[in-house]
């Protein structure tokens, strides 16, 4: 446990002195107090039997208590075998990868791969681009870490009701991107849900409960039929004609219907 042995008042009377030199609280927490006085928090630890020093932050910017907090976060890390700073170098760049990828430059880069990988003309491809352009230029200059599903939401609302029939692609396209900002590492998960079921899962499960369609004959064709039955009883089939290559669809059930009785 940490023994908390510094003051707020021994921390205010901390000045340089002839040479450097260390205030313990106790742990591996010090303030090291430098010949220039800008004071600052160290944690100091050892690693494989060789003596670490891993800064913790200024003086003037870090309180007592939250450099405490900061070295029970160091010390967790110390008793998993960490080496203290090269984890925090780890975070720092990864945190400026996420600053620098930002949506526009990840949707070029997606872009570029999937119209090589799935061999997209350049007609598709300048179609693609400027759905992005057209519809998700908002997101353009937006850290892909920073994009949430709310953020999200506005310009796909807005494309929802100007564009309603581009709204389904550029959510997939969108989606995608995301995905790809996954598979790179700059987020965790992709924030974009995926679509809901609307009019078209609607249509088709109405088709699947009136079952197969059915295609009203002309006037013409269903008195000639029903004069067949009438006159037949069903006892005769129709005699199948030849399809003559450019014949009209009408031409050839006219054709069928006034065929010979077998």
């Amino acid at each position: 446990m940490a023994k908390h042995l510094l003051t707020d008042r021994q921390i205010q009377n901390a000045r340089p002195k002839a040479k450097p030199y260390r205030l313990a609280d106790g742990d591996g927490l010090y303030l090291y107090v430098p010949l220039s006085g800008a004071s600052s928090w160290q944690f100091r630890y050892r690693l494989g039997d060789k003596p670490q020093t891993a800064t913790l932050g200024r003086l003037d910017r870090i309180t007592l208590g939250q450099a405490r907090a900061k070295a029970q976060e160091v010390r967790t890390l110390v008793a998993d075998g960490h080496h203290v700073t090269a984890v925090r170098r780890v975070e720092r760049a990864k945190r400026a990868a996420a600053r620098t990828a930002t949506f526009g430059a990840l949707a070029a880069d997606w872009l570029k791969r999937d119209a090589r990988r799935a061999k997209w003309t350049d007609d598709y491809r300048h179609e693609v681009k400027a759905s992005l352009d057209n519809h998700l230029s908002a997101l353009v200059t937006l850290p892909v870490a920073e994009i949430t599903t709310a953020i999200a939401a506005k310009p796909m609302r807005k494309v929802e009701d100007s564009a309603p029939d581009m709204a389904m692609k550029v959510r997939q396209r969108l989606r995608a991107i995301m995905d790809y900002a996954a598979e790179q590492g700059l987020i965790p998960l992709n924030p974009i849900p995926a679509p809901r079921r609307g009019k078209r899962a609607r249509m088709k499960r109405k088709d699947a409960q009136r079952g197969p369609h059915v295609v009203p004959l002309p006037p013409h064709l269903l008195a000639l039929l029903l004069e067949w039955r009438r006159t037949d009883g069903g006892r005769s089939t129709l005699r199948q004609r030849r399809t003559v290559p450019g014949q009209s669809r009408a031409k050839r059930s006219r054709n069928s219907i006034a065929g010979h009785w077998s």
